[in-house]
């Protein structure tokens, strides 16, 4: 009886020592496979990347940051291009995201031009447990357009700018001709030259002169309605208003009463 008893009692402990190993190692294979890359930036196959300063961010559900796992995963990535050229790279891990590691391109990518970024399987995180299989994330550089909006902007900028400024010049010289009084001699052209300058009609010419006269009359004759109105209000009244000049025009506001 009592040898029986011992029997299903080393019995009874085998069981519980083989079970406690076999559940164990089942544990151990499934934190193992449990240890996932995430997410990525970029994502697989994203085809518009900046070429220049890139950074691929690979997140995983469980930390990497651990000395020991950053000893062990130094050399476990690898970055080619399409031809299985390598890109040269540095390893960062987040300090802000234990469970983040960035790989920099230490040099600017080609455009338009597809690359791929290898993990392997053995990657492990704090626990030492490894990533299971190789993970790819493949992308593609945007094309090339920045040159050329750079160019249409700073052309679109100097024409711009050429046109306030030949818009100042001329309002500059329409103000000259309605001080002076007089129409700008430069209106005064021949039509005969004019016509043969634009290929027109002497009729033509005469006409295009004789209105180009006609507004400048009309400024310098709203100038000279300005100024009667303003020399009326001083006869009127010259206690009322201070004269002084300003760039070259009669100014008059009303006195500060003390």
């Amino acid at each position: 009886m009592k040898k029986r008893a011992a029997v299903i009692l080393i019995t009874a402990l085998l069981l519980f020592a083989f079970g406690g190993a076999a559940v164990f190692a089942a544990g151990s294979s499934d934190a193992g496979s449990s240890f996932r890359l995430v997410n990525t930036t970029p994502s697989d196959g994203y085809k518009r990347v900046q070429a220049q300063n890139v950074m691929i961010k690979l997140d995983f559900n469980s930390d990497v940051n651990s000395s020991e796992a950053k000893q062990v995963n130094k050399d476990k990535f690898t970055f080619q291009n399409a031809n299985g050229k390598n890109v040269d790279f540095k390893v960062f891990y987040d300090g802000s995201d234990s469970r983040r590691i960035c790989l920099l391109a230490e040099d600017n990518l080609q455009v338009n031009k597809s690359y791929t970024v290898t993990i392997d399987g053995s990657l492990v995180n704090n626990s030492g447990s490894a990533l299971g299989k190789d993970q790819t994330i493949d992308f593609t550089t945007k094309k090339s357009g920045g040159g050329v909006v750079y160019v249409l902007l700073m052309v679109a900028m100097m024409a711009a700018m050429m046109f306030f400024t030949f818009r100042e010049q001329r309002k500059q010289k329409e103000d000259e001709v309605v001080e002076s009084g007089k129409i700008d001699p430069k209106l005064q052209k021949n039509p005969y030259k004019l016509a043969k300058e634009k290929g027109i009609s002497v009729e033509e010419a005469n006409r295009i002169i004789n209105k180009e006269k006609a507004k400048e009359q009309k400024k310098i004759d709203k100038k000279n309605k300005k100024e009667a109105k303003l020399e009326k209000l001083i006869e009127e009244d010259p206690e009322e208003y201070q004269v002084f000049k300003m760039h070259t025009k009669r100014v008059a506001n009303k006195k500060i009463k003390r």
